[in-house]
């Protein structure tokens, strides 16, 4: 969502604009596009995700966790996937990852953003 807390996570991590990243004004367009298969992944929480569902008419529909975000000011964020991304996007988002923590970079990110959220 627009000027959110995830929005300032994912272009710290390298998302942009109309390259990668939809950004969107409401939660409830952002579920519908991911149940009609127009964005292969979103953000939320534990806390947020069932009842949103509800809200926004997919009571029932499974949302499946990929990863923890690293998000110092929030608790329980994660990033889901559409279960229809082919495979290999998976297999190299998972890697990116992977390859953030054993280069030491994931902490750079997470303290890069923690910086700049307390400007």
């Amino acid at each position: 969502m627009r000027n959110s807390i995830y929005e300032q996570f994912v272009e710290t991590i390298g998302f942009s604009d109309g390259k990668n990243l939809l950004k969107v004004s409401h939660s409830y367009e952002c579920l519908n596009l991911f149940f009609k298969n127009k964005i292969e992944l979103i953000i939320g929480s534990d806390l947020s995700f069932d009842y949103q569902l509800t809200q926004y008419g997919h009571p029932g529909r499974e949302v499946v966790k990929l990863v923890e975000l690293p998000l110092n000011d929030t608790l329980g964020n994660y990033l889901a996937l559409n279960k229809n991304i082919p495979i290999d996007v998976v297999e190299r988002l998972q890697s990116s990852y992977e390859k953030l923590i054993a280069q030491g970079k994931l902490d750079f990110f997470i303290e890069q953003y923690s910086n700049t959220n307390t400007k």
